[in-house]
């Protein structure tokens, strides 16, 4: 079973090294006579990596046993946000790719890697208020420096120049793992307390 795992292991990082060779080498520009091939690339650059990715953190598992581990697939999320919104220039369409999908990616990662730590450790409420705090300090702090922050996040679809709320993507995608995953794990532990309780041979 080992073997095989390893084997599973080796071949996702075989795709993962696939996808990125593709990305800065593979095509770029498709014409309306080829769409079929140009779907076909994107599904299987989004699909592949994700799916790859998604082994991968799970088979070393081991280094998301604490909160650094997802807290470094957010803040891969917040700096791709940086540079979809335009506050990291990027020139190079190649590189403009492989951040975006590893944009994408990071949004998956950060549930996949919280749910690896909160399956070792009973930290779910915890989590649920740690995320909610920091989400509701930092919406106040925006408040009182940025203004309306409605009119901010519907600026840039009146005007290109608007100021970009970046930093509100990762924040809410946080909020909401933390949210779901602290609950559940909250349940997840506790029944499994109640279990072990129950079912422990009377002397």
């Amino acid at each position: 079973m080992q073997t095989f795992t390893r084997w599973i292991t080796r071949l996702n990082w075989f795709i993962f090294g696939g996808d990125i060779f593709l990305i800065f080498f593979g095509p770029t520009q498709f014409t309306q006579a080829n769409w079929l091939p140009m779907i076909i690339y994107t599904l299987w650059l989004i699909f592949s990596s994700w799916g790859a990715l998604t082994w991968l953190t799970l088979a070393y598992h081991r280094y998301f046993h604490n909160w650094i581990g997802w807290g470094m697939w957010a803040l891969f999320f917040m700096s791709g946000n940086l540079i979809i919104a335009d506050f990291i220039p990027v020139i190079n369409p190649r590189l403009g790719l492989f951040f975006t999908l590893f944009t994408l990616l990071s949004l998956w990662e950060i549930g996949v890697a919280m749910g690896i730590w909160l399956w070792y450790y009973d930290q779910g409420l915890r989590l649920v208020a740690g995320v909610t705090l920091t989400a509701v300090w930092t919406i106040f702090f925006a408040l009182r420096l940025q203004g309306n922050l409605i009119e901010l996040l519907l600026g840039p679809l009146m005007q290109p120049d608007a100021v970009s709320l970046w930093w509100l993507n990762p924040l809410l995608c946080v909020l909401g793992w933390g949210v779901i995953l602290g609950f559940a794990s909250f349940l997840f532990h506790t029944i499994r307390y109640l279990n072990q309780e129950f079912t422990k041979p009377t002397s």
